[in-house]
């Protein structure tokens, strides 16, 4: 009886055994999902990876807590759960928590993924391992050791009987037969099919599953246990395969796009809220003088000057006269439109086209500067504007004695048929557009060229806007518009009249051409915050939204058959703008269908840095008793 309590007993613990070692089997499975998770996650950027990570984190703690009510009693098994513990939470404090806030953070996410390509946190992940090996490897010793203690019951037992019946050999016979049969040859299996699944075979047969003694809850559990590490097995084998698949594309699609920005000759550039550099294509690298990983984690403002603040709205020249650096980037570029900067390479600088799109990675900004060498475009431009420039002042004097002469013919009418003077008239207005044409050109010319000077006298606006509106409304009636003014007393302000009448002149004349018949055109001036201000306002068919943004630009017109229709050039607004601001102001636009309002914004009594300087000579010019620009000057007797 004794015996058959021995091998009970061991029954028992060997179901014990085997429940540890499913529990060791199953914190090493949360292990490992957190750290395949973790590196798919780091390497491939995929927010999918992480949730077998934040699955096994939640599972983890009631896992270890099994695994501990299971070893309470065998004071070496706790002492290596507490190991355990330990070297778990170094695993992820020292590891895994560190390089996932890294991997999180754009400015930081290369270094978590070399951290990770690295194979970080290999040797905390590693101390895990060789603990839960070791509390496995204790188990099946004691598997071990109850299954030869069974043998040894059972043998003795038997040889027992066999001695004590003798005189009953066949009885004894049989019992042995029977004792082999029930229990020897089912323990014996059962050992056999233990010790292969401890060495990791799954492929060993499990019998005596069926049995309603302790031999078949022993073998039930045991084929458990077989079934789950088939199933690990079968989930580790799939999620490595998806890992390595998954790699492959992000690797694929990686090397792709590198081939495809490396194949512009644009510069590309990423970088952060706080302007660091965080990738370049070749063209880039190649543009700031440097090596693509020396560029990473440096300041973009080291190497682009600040854009112009020409052409920015109020507000955003406000921030950027403010700026530290870093701020430009959302502001510089008002509708993503291309802006000018200046390369500050390590070889040599250049003149470029900056462009810049924002997108949202992981809740913070994320920007992509495409740069465009110009320098070509720019030499191009210069001599472009050379020529024309030679072209304007050759053509100048001669279009000035052409017209004088033609309004010489047509101040003698008598001696002039009918069908004469219609053809003086017409030759008239076209040279007086010619040399309109010209002026501008010249404007232009000055403007770029920095030599436009201007007066500094003091005058009144409001008194200017009334005799601009007076010299214009004839024009007005012709179109049958409206044509009205308004100012809230004087407006006084230093600056050249000759050149605010022009842009009053060029504002109104737009506005007139533009209105529809029937309209109205008024010009407003008031005094606010200390500065002046004037608006023309129409209610034309108004500025198309997409065109706005190169209203002020030169030879800008949104329909090409406006300058046939119309008239024009597309050069007067942008020599608006450059008039206005060299005195000190500024212009801008609202339109809708039906209401348009030009604003101009000047300081009282004040003007440019330039305003002091003695006016420099514009072409030669006769003296006109009231020029009504921008109207070709008066003319002089050939």
């Amino acid at each position: 009886m004794r015996r058959i309590d021995v091998i009970v007993s061991t029954t028992r613990d060997s179901q014990q055994a085997l429940a540890v070692i499913q529990a060791v089997e199953a914190v090493r499975t949360t292990m490992l999902d957190q750290e395949t998770g973790l590196r798919g996650y780091i390497v491939a950027g995929d927010p999918t990876f992480l949730e077998p990570t934040r699955q096994a984190m939640q599972s983890q703690e009631s896992r270890l807590a099994r695994l501990e009510a299971l070893i309470q009693s065998d004071m070496d098994q706790r002492r290596r759960v507490d190991t355990l513990r330990a070297e778990v939470r170094d695993w992820q404090d020292g590891y895994a928590n560190p390089t996932l806030t890294m991997a999180t953070d754009p400015t930081t996410r290369a270094l978590a993924r070399d951290q990770a390509r690295a194979l970080g946190g290999k040797r905390s992940m590693d101390a895990v391992r060789s603990t839960l090996d070791a509390i496995a490897t204790a188990e099946r010793e004691m598997l071990d050791q109850d299954l030869v203690r069974q043998q040894n019951a059972q043998s003795e037992g038997a040889l027992g009987i066999l001695v004590g019946g003798l005189m009953i050999v066949a009885t004894a016979i049989g019992i042995w037969v029977l004792l082999s049969r029930s229990l020897v040859l089912p323990i014996m299996a059962l050992t056999t099919a233990l010790r292969g699944i401890a060495r990791g075979d799954t492929s060993v047969t499990v019998t005596g599953a069926g049995r309603s003694d302790e031999l078949g809850t022993m073998a039930r559990a045991l084929q458990s246990l077989k079934e789950q590490q088939q199933a690990r097995e079968r989930q580790r084998a799939e999620r490595q395969a998806l890992e390595r698949r998954m790699l492959a594309t992000v690797q694929e699609s990686r090397e792709r796009l590198d081939s495809i920005l490396n194949s512009l000759e644009d510069g590309v550039l990423t970088i952060n809220e706080a302007g660091v550099i965080l990738s370049a294509n070749r063209a880039g690298a190649t543009m700031l003088g440097r090596d693509v990983r020396q560029l990473l984690g440096l300041p973009v403002d080291d190497f682009l000057t600040l854009p112009s603040l020409a052409g920015a709205s109020a507000a955003a020249s406000a921030v950027l006269e403010e700026a530290a650096g870093t701020l430009w980037l959302p502001l510089a570029l008002e509708g993503n439109r291309p802006r000018e900067v200046e390369v500050r390479g390590e070889e040599r600088r250049f003149p470029a086209e900056l462009t810049v799109t924002t997108t949202q990675l992981d809740d913070r900004p994320l920007y992509t500067l495409v740069l465009r060498d110009i320098t070509h475009r720019k030499e191009v431009e210069r001599m472009k504007d050379a020529f024309i420039s030679t072209v304007s002042h050759e053509l100048r004097t001669p279009l000035t004695s052409i017209h004088g002469s033609i309004r010489l013919a047509l101040g003698m009418p008598d001696a002039l048929t009918e069908q004469a003077q219609n053809l003086l008239r017409i030759a008239d207005r076209n040279s007086e557009r010619l040399i309109a044409i010209v002026n501008d050109l010249l404007d232009i010319e000055r403007i770029e060229s920095g030599t436009l000077d201007l007066k500094a006298d003091k005058l009144d606006l409001a008194e200017l806007a009334a005799e601009t509106v007076a010299t214009l409304r004839p024009m007005a009636e012709e179109h049958t518009i409206t044509l009205r003014h308004t100012s809230a007393g004087p407006l006084p302000v230093v600056g050249d009249p000759r050149r605010l009448r022009q842009v009053l002149a060029h504002l109104l004349s737009n506005a007139i051409k533009y209105s529809n018949p029937g309209g109205a055109v008024t010009v407003r001036g008031d005094m606010q915050e200390g500065r002046i201000r004037l608006s023309v306002h129409d209610n034309g068919p108004g500025v198309p939204d997409w065109f706005k943004p190169r209203l002020f630009q030169k030879f800008a017109q949104a329909d090409s058959s406006d300058s046939r229709q119309k008239g024009g050039n597309g050069l007067g607004l942008s020599i608006v703008k450059a008039i206005v601001e060299r005195h000190g102001g500024h212009i801008t636009l609202t339109s809708h269908p039906g209401d348009t309002e030009f604003v101009l914004t000047l300081p009282s009594r004040r003007i440019g840095a330039r305003s002091d300087a003695p006016a420099a000579a514009d072409m030669p010019q006769p003296p006109c008793p009231e020029p009504p620009c921008p109207e070709p000057p008066c003319p002089q007797a050939p």
